[in-house]
């Protein structure tokens, strides 16, 4: 019995944190070191009232050593823009990344630069995604 309970509560807990709902992942850069891919997914935190659309973003490192990816990102929502402006401070994301290995973004996760909301999908809510670019990114 005392199995069966901590199964649900494993069970629970998964779902409370993250529903993933997956489409067709796609290639936003790639060059002979790195290829940055996007999926979409529906992230779900019913404990906290949230349920929004994500991009996540998976950086995959081709070569046969340890790298440091830094990136940033421009936001293009349908009334405002994140990063799209010369002058804007943004946030510089810095990820280390082993060999032949790939990291993988996650609901909710803001500080790895590799999960970003493109739709809340709460009534009222009228902020979609429109555009995202990976930029300015140094390999080191």
């Amino acid at each position: 019995m005392n199995k069966n309970r901590t199964l649900f509560y494993v069970f629970s807990i998964v779902f409370t944190l993250f529903v993933l709902d997956c489409s067709a992942q796609q290639v936003v850069y790639e060059d002979a070191q790195i290829k940055i891919t996007s999926i979409e997914t529906s992230c779900l935190d019913a404990s906290k009232g949230k349920n929004q659309t994500n991009l996540l973003l998976s950086i995959e490192n081709l070569t046969s050593q340890e790298i440091i990816v830094q990136h940033q990102l421009e936001l293009d929502y349908q009334s405002y823009c994140i990063g799209c402006f010369q002058n804007e401070q943004t946030t510089v994301y810095e990820n280390k990344i082993l060999a032949q290995q790939q990291i993988t973004g996650v609901c909710f996760d803001k500080t790895s630069g590799l999960s970003v909301v493109s739709k809340i999908n709460l009534p009222g809510s009228k902020s979609q995604l429109q555009n995202l670019k990976v930029k300015n990114i140094v390999i080191q």
